[in-house]
């Protein structure tokens, strides 16, 4: 069953990269208060160059942890910047305390600069001092 799945996510993730214009890459993240803060959302920004700020541009919903203890990974689902729901990918993590990090999966349809905020049922952090080219 697990072999099952595996492979339908790799199929998932080689049907998402034929996507016309949009790529797949991998983002490394830590969240340092993945567990007290009760993290549901990852929202991706990209740097708007004519305005000079950030836009929303998709997001990621947090599913949660699944796996024994020692091997746990994350499952989300990736959200597109019109609305509509991609695939359900898992990830393994690194638990430390309160914090975790972790490699998504993520689907880029406009190439750029990123920063990213997390959001729980208190509402959304900063954006991430740290930005990334996607």
């Amino acid at each position: 069953m697990g072999r099952i799945r595996a492979a339908a996510a790799g199929f998932a993730l080689l049907c998402l990269s034929a996507l016309p214009g949009c790529d797949v890459k991998l983002v490394k993240l830590q969240l340092p208060s993945f567990f007290s803060a009760g993290v549901t959302q990852l929202w991706f920004w990209r740097l708007d160059e004519r305005s000079g700020g950030y836009v929303r541009n998709g997001r990621v919903e947090v599913d949660g942890l699944v796996g024994p203890s020692g091997a746990k990974s994350l499952q989300y689902t990736i959200i597109f910047p019109n609305g509509t729901s991609g695939v359900t990918l898992k990830a393994p993590v690194a638990v430390s305390g309160d914090s975790i990090i972790v490699g998504l999966n993520y689907t880029v349809f406009q190439h750029g600069w990123y920063r990213v905020s997390a959001r729980n049922g208190a509402g959304e952090s900063p954006l991430s001092q740290r930005e990334i080219y996607l």
